[in-house]
């Protein structure tokens, strides 16, 4: 195995010797990872993202309006959807931060509100690549429901 690779393929203890002891190699090679990652998602096509769990369908969905703040994202959904779903806090920050690390949504420049500035607020919109995502999403769900109006499973309509 090539000696950049061995890097990627050791556990946390082992990273932090080899990374002693290989400085130059394991400075290139991690600089390798962070390139990868950030680029893979610009990489993948919409459909790599696909199924998407619900709860990040109904937060992109939502994006799709515009710009929107975490708890703003949380009343739409609950709104839109008569209180059938419902995500948590904690639930959905977890999903923007993966969303963001994904480039499925961007994080804005803080802004004011209200005519007041809030520091603890984040906006969030939705990105090129989250839109095509959100549109190959709802075109397979689509195709979802056609398949169980074939079967008689949903009402025509």
């Amino acid at each position: 195995m090539p000696r950049d690779l061995a890097f990627v393929k050791c556990g946390a203890a082992r990273a932090v010797a080899a990374l002693t002891i290989r400085h130059t190699i394991n400075r290139v090679c991690i600089n390798e990872i962070r390139l990868t990652r950030s680029q893979a998602a610009v990489a993948m096509t919409p459909e790599s993202f696909l199924p998407l769990k619900p709860e990040r369908f109904h937060m992109l969905l939502t994006l799709v309006d515009g710009e929107s703040h975490g708890y703003a994202i949380m009343q739409r959904i609950a709104e839109r959807t008569g209180g059938e779903v419902r995500i948590l806090p904690g639930a959905l920050y977890r999903h923007l931060q993966r969303m963001l690390e994904e480039g499925l949504i961007r994080e804005l420049d803080r802004r004011k509100v209200g005519g007041s500035s809030d520091e603890r607020r984040r906006y969030y919109a939705i990105t090129e690549l989250g839109r095509r995502v959100t549109e190959a999403e709802a075109t397979r769900l689509a195709r979802l429901v056609e398949y169980a109006r074939s079967k008689r499973l949903v009402p025509q309509g």
